[in-house]
This record gives C-alpha cells, sequence and structure tokens, in this order.
C-alpha cells in the first residue's frame, strides 16, 4: 500500500516537473527571489515549486516508512538507494533538467520492491485461507 503511496506521488511530483520545464521561468530564481509577488510568471512558477517541494517531503516520508516496515534484509540496499537519490531531488526539487533522470532510476528501482510486497501480498492471502480452512474443519469436527 505504501509503495502505491510512493509511486503515485513520485508520478505527481513528475507531472509538476514536466509543466515547470514548459515554464519560461527560471524555477531557481522563482524560489529565491521575491518576484512571484508582482510578476504572474514568477508567482505560478513559486506556486509549481511550492507542491513540487510538498510532494519530495511527502516522497522522504513515504521512502522512511517503507524502510521502516521492511522484514526483507535484501532489499535493504534498494531502500537506501532510493532514499539517497529521494535526498537528492530534495536540494535539486525545482530543476527539472537534474530531477528527471533521478525520478527514472527511483522508478526502475521501485519494480523489485512492488515485486516483494506482491509476493508478501499472496502469502497473506495464501496462509488467511489456510487458516479459515482450518478453522471450518475444527468446527465440523466439534459438531460430529
Amino acid at each position: 500500500m505504501l509503495i502505491k503511496r510512493f509511486r503515485t506521488t513520485l508520478h505527481d511530483y513528475k507531472d509538476l516537473l514536466a509543466t515547470a520545464q514548459m515554464q519560461k521561468v527560471d524555477m531557481a530564481e522563482a524560489v529565491s527571489s521575491g518576484k512571484h509577488i508582482y510578476n504572474y510568471n514568477h508567482s505560478k512558477a513559486k506556486y509549481l515549486a511550492d507542491n513540487m517541494k510538498k510532494n519530495v517531503e511527502e516522497l522522504r516520508k513515504l521512502i522512511t516508512q517503507l524502510y521502516s516496515h521492511s522484514t526483507n534484509p535484501v532489499l535493504g540496499e534498494q531502500y537506501s538507494r532510493i532514499m539517497i537519490n529521494v535526498r537528492l531531488l530534495q536540494e535539486k526539487y525545482y530543476d527539472p533538467v537534474r530531477s528527471i533522470p533521478i525520478i527514472e532510476q527511483i522508478e526502475r528501482m521501485l519494480k523489485p520492491l512492488e515485486q516483494d510486497e506482491f509476493i508478501r501480498q499472496e502469502l497473506e492471502e495464501f496462509h488467511a485461507a489456510e487458516k479459515a480452512q482450518q478453522e471450518k474443519a475444527e468446527k465440523e469436527e466439534i459438531e460430529s
């Protein structure tokens, strides 16, 4: 579930980044200068930058939660790499040219984590079905 939220937030950030790339205003200047008060284009860029910053913060929180809930020690290195890349995004969130390759790398790293999550869910469903079957058999034994 957390991986889906992480992927959705990453996709939202990617959409904001694509929108920011179409802006004719330098995002770094819009973030650092106070021109957004007087200029509509700078105001729009500042709004995009604020939303991008919120998304990156959410990504950082989600990957930290995923890492803390992880039970697979083999995937610890993957989580660490994703955490490092999210930290890089946090530093350069307003720069589309530098952020897009980082996002693509994060998406590639998510595939094994998603596979692990899928397998874990399948096992939980199997164990739940097996437990229900055992309880049903015990009830039938008691009734007869």
